[in-house]
């Protein structure tokens, strides 16, 4: 099954977009479509497809799709928008069987030892946050989102308000619970890393279903390993150095450093937030991240920002400022 994931981003990109394209490279039965501004030259794979788009055109784009004025004055509500791509970017998914989202800030492993064709099968819907979520491309799915939420036009609330909703993630009134309530197949578990952006050290954290609240995980400090195309978690277990395998690691709000040798290198590590040359000795890389048991600046000054552009906005709410 061809599967196309779309990435709208407008402004400059992440400073470590490139290995972003190179992990993108590494998992050819995904296509990435990329829709942005920036003219800067990057080594796009072959599964990776530039469209030169300006947010002015996405405006555009976004408006023709529905028959009432929707609210988009800035890039950072693109995300409200991500459970409509199939709709919105559909003259460029004709070929494709699924469609999906993801974020910039990641690294990808082996994404289909975790994406496999019995799920895509199986599934209408896989995952339920926004740095990974896939659809199936049917007509009928990709208006899923506009079905009504108790009693209202769900939607239509979000795509009408200025205010961030994350309405493809889990605040009140989301489109998971829009695709509970169709009773379409869906699976909602999250399978990659999800960096807590709080605290320098990478610590995970995870999506509890049940509870429909993050929790952070036991183990507070870990490195990560790309080898061989498969990404890795690494910490100290009882019985010495484990590791377990992850389809992506989610670098959320932090600027990361490439401090690699070799910068074509396709095995690396990634440490608190630096990128890495590949060693013999991990150990020494986790006893190095230990000392940074501290909170990270970064997001503050991520949030800062997020907190101007709000103000400006009038979306001031403590939940969408400081979500975690």
């Amino acid at each position: 099954m061809k599967i196309a994931i779309i990435v709208p981003y407008f402004g400059k990109m992440p400073n470590y977009f490139q290995l972003f394209l190179n992990s993108c490279a590494s998992n050819k039965k995904f296509d990435w479509l990329i829709f942005s501004d920036d003219k800067a030259k990057y080594d796009y794979p072959e599964n990776v497809h530039f469209i030169h788009m300006t947010f002015q055109e996405c405006q555009e784009i976004v408006q023709t799709k529905f028959d009432f004025q929707i609210e988009l004055r800035r890039p950072q509500k693109i995300c409200d928008y991500k459970c409509a791509y199939g709709l919105i970017f559909e003259q460029f998914l004709q070929d494709y069987d699924w469609w999906g989202h993801c974020d910039l800030d990641q690294i990808f492993g082996d994404l289909k030892a975790f994406i496999t064709d019995d799920m895509l099968r199986s599934y209408d819907k896989i995952g339920s946050l926004g740095h990974l979520t896939l659809y199936r491309n049917t007509l009928d799915n990709c208006k899923v989102f506009m079905s009504p939420l108790n009693g209202r036009s769900r939607y239509r609330e979000v795509f009408e308000s200025q205010k961030g909703c994350a309405f493809d993630e889990w605040l009140p009134d989301n489109i998971n619970e829009i695709y509970i309530n169709s009773g379409r197949p869906i699976m909602l578990e999250n399978k990659g890393a999800d960096v807590n952006s709080y605290y320098t050290q990478f610590s995970l954290t995870t999506f509890d279903l049940k509870k429909r609240k993050y929790i952070q995980s036991d183990i507070r400090n870990s490195i990560f390993m790309l080898e061989k195309g498969k990404l890795f978690q690494v910490y100290a277990g009882k019985n010495g150095l484990e590791k377990t395998e992850y389809p992506y690691v989610h670098l959320q709000k932090r600027k990361m450093k490439d401090i690699r040798s070799d910068f074509n290198a396709k095995d690396y590590y990634i440490i608190p937030n630096c990128f890495v040359d590949k060693t013999n000795n991990p150990g020494k890389l986790l006893l190095k991240s230990k000392k940074w048991k501290v909170l990270n600046y970064q997001y503050f000054k991520v949030k800062a920002q997020s907190l101007r552009y709000r103000l400006k906005s009038g979306d001031w709410t403590f939940s969408s400022v400081f979500k975690m």
